[in-house]
């Protein structure tokens, strides 16, 4: 991987995105886009940005200028838009990004390179052709949201085979959007994917806006020699703000030890999961520590099931069960060594990863 702590590595085209709450109109806001900079020379040279403030949805272009990464591989990114960044490389083409707008914006997120076809402008729709999931989480007027799901792109803009899992406020949709969902792409990597009314039944859920990476970059594992590139996702509705990524998918194994990553909220607040756990046979075993809105209990028993999805091989339904309370859960894999997996409740919604150890 590029030096982190090199300004020459941190340069040429770029995709982000950045989730946060917007404090002075109090509602979610989120942003996206696809850039040029070049930390060696101070500058964001071109892009265009996209934002969704609440449901008010605009791009615009973009420009500003940067700093080069310190000795921790930390530097900031200014935008002639009024945001201002800090940065730390994981490598030179991955840098996470804490916003610096505080108290008016709160924000965080990532920036990813875009390789070749992002600085010779050359993204297509064919940039997206194959099997892939999808997923993001937020906001909407319903309450919390959280989307996962899986697709066959034809590299022409359709939707040949998928399926969603949506929980929109405890409203849960499973549906087709095989035929139904259609995609864009530009030559600088922006570009949207239509879902279908079918996918949300509240209704809020349907346009995204998505931006290329380099298919050398592994979006979920940056440190990873395995690429598969994809596309970071923005939700671009009126009534929705979210973020997420659309990633390469393949099909195998569901067993094994994992390591488990869950956020679930409710109204009574929000319960955050990290643990371990073994798939066999159908059934999940193991322990997760809780901070359930700052009461936190540790070594928890967790159990679990998952069946195989016969119509959609890839995707899995079951359940966890942790302190007396089941939950309905749907995994969908990215590869065998790692699902996302979606709370399909409608006292709580959660959104979260299983990967192994």
């Amino acid at each position: 991987a590029d030096s982190a702590v090199d300004p020459a590595a941190i340069s040429g085209a770029f995709a982000f995105t950045v989730q946060g709450a917007d404090r002075v109109n109090y509602v979610p806001v989120s942003y996206g886009g696809v850039l040029v900079l070049s930390a060696m020379s101070g500058t964001v040279a071109s892009g265009t940005y996209f934002v969704n403030d609440g449901g008010s949805t605009y791009s615009a272009p973009l420009s500003g200028s940067m700093t080069a990464p310190d000795s921790y591989g930390r530097g900031t990114l200014t935008f002639t838009i009024g945001l201002d960044f800090s940065y730390y490389a994981v490598q030179g083409q991955v840098l996470r990004l804490v916003g610096k707008d505080t108290p008016y914006v709160m924000s965080g997120g990532s920036m990813f390179g875009q390789g070749t076809a992002g600085a010779s402008a050359t993204f297509s729709r064919a940039s997206l052709t194959g099997d892939y999931v999808l997923f993001e989480g937020g906001e909407t007027l319903a309450g919390t949201l959280a989307l996962a799901g899986q697709f066959s792109a034809d590299g022409a803009g359709n939707f040949g085979a998928g399926v969603a899992d949506v929980n929109n406020g405890g409203t849960t949709t499973f549906s087709s959007i095989a035929g139904q969902a259609i995609y864009t792409m530009a030559g600088d990597g922006s570009g949207t994917v239509a879902l279908p009314a079918t996918v949300d039944t509240v209704g809020y859920v349907s346009s995204l806006v998505i931006f290329a990476v380099d298919p050398a970059i592994n979006l979920l594992d940056p440190t990873s020699a395995s690429g598969g590139g994809g596309a970071l996702v923005m939700d671009y509705d009126s009534n929705a703000v979210a973020t997420g990524c659309i990633v390469p998918r393949s099909t195998g194994a569901f067993d094994g030890n994992y390591a488990l990553n869950m956020q679930f909220i409710s109204s009574s607040g929000e319960s955050d999961w990290a643990g371990q756990t073994v798939a066999a046979s159908g059934g999940l075993t193991g322990r997760v520590d809780i901070n359930a809105s700052g009461s936190t209990k540790a070594g928890e028993s967790l159990s679990g099931i998952f069946t195989a999805d016969a119509a959609n091989a890839g995707r899995w339904t079951g359940s966890f069960t942790v302190g007396g309370t089941t939950y309905v859960i749907s995994y969908y894999q990215v590869s065998p060594t790692l699902f996302i997996i979606v709370d399909m409740d409608s006292a709580e919604v959660g959104i979260g990863i299983m990967q192994t150890e």
